[in-house]
Formats: structure tokens, sequence, C-alpha cells
């Protein structure tokens, strides 16, 4: 008798459950392959988050290197991201590679006061540097650094920052 129910209900398959199950397949690739692509996409935050994780709580260093230590945390990550390919984050320093971390940062409890202090104590050992506000910066921007926002003048015309757009680039 079971034979006989499973072979009259179950098979052979009506065409809708056909393509539903054509659908279901088609979604689960697609979904992992998009999966895939995001966690791919953003390996190179989870490298510098772990880069920011073995300097600690930073006390192993003195000011200025850990200054130079978080400034170079930043400035791979810049170069790794896929949102500012275009801009020669490379070469930036000073006044350009703080206008970039100002405007590429989210909102920050006193973020322009942070980032002086933080590049001024590269330099200047004797600088004020709050190393655990420095690391939560960091910790900050890593996570949650985005496109800069197009920056447009009153005749409408698009502005560059002092970090100039860069030629295509051609592999």
């Amino acid at each position: 008798p079971w034979a006989c129910w499973r072979s009259r209900w179950l098979w052979p398959l009506a065409p809708g459950w056909w393509v539903l199950m054509a659908v279901v397949v088609i979604g689960s690739v697609l979904g992992i392959f998009a999966l895939y692509k995001t966690i791919k996409r953003r390996a190179y935050r989870r490298s510098a988050l772990r880069l920011l994780k073995r300097l600690g709580d930073g006390s192993n260093l003195s000011r200025s290197g850990l200054a130079r230590q978080l400034n170079e945390v930043l400035k791979r990550t810049a170069l790794a991201s896929p949102f500012y390919r275009h801009l020669y984050i490379g070469s930036a320093h000073s006044d350009a590679w703080r206008e970039f971390l100002c405007a590429s940062s989210p909102e920050f409890p006193d973020k322009s006061n942070i980032i002086d202090n933080l590049l001024q104590s590269v330099y200047r050992p004797k600088a004020k540097l709050d190393a655990a506000l420095s690391i939560a910066f960091c910790e900050f921007w890593i996570r949650q650094h985005h496109h800069l926002p197009a920056q447009v003048d009153a005749s409408g015309a698009s502005k560059l920052s002092s970090i100039e757009i860069g030629e295509a680039r051609h592999v």
C-alpha cells in the first residue's frame, strides 16, 4: 500500500514544485555568494582590528611610539579600503591626512581634538595623548569609516579635497 501511495501522490512532481526547488537552489547559491563577498570585502577591517588589538592599551610604548603605531594602522586601513582607492592616501600627511580622517569618520565625541593630539604626538613626544581615547577612536574609525561626502561649491562643480583624485589604476 505504501508504494502505491508514494507513486500516486509524490512522484512525478508537478511543474510548480520543480520551479520552487529551482528558486530555492538558486536563492541559496546567490545568498551564499553574497555572504562570501561581504566577508571578503570586510577582511581589511578585521585585519586592522587585529593589529590594533596587538597594541593592547599602549602602555608598553612611548607616547610618540603609540601615536606612530596608531597612525600606521589607520593609514593601512585607509589604503586597503575599497572606499578610498581613487585617492592618494599613502602620500597624505599633516593637514591633508587630518582632513581625510575627519571627513571619513562618523561622529565621535571631540574627534577633531583627538586627531590633532594623535598627529602631533607622532612628532612631539610631550604632546598630550590620551592613549585609551586614541585607541578607542582608532577602533571606532576602523569599524565605522565611510565614503567621503561629495563636496560641491556654489557653482555646482565638485571640489577636490587636498587629497587629489588619482588616475585610474591599470592592473
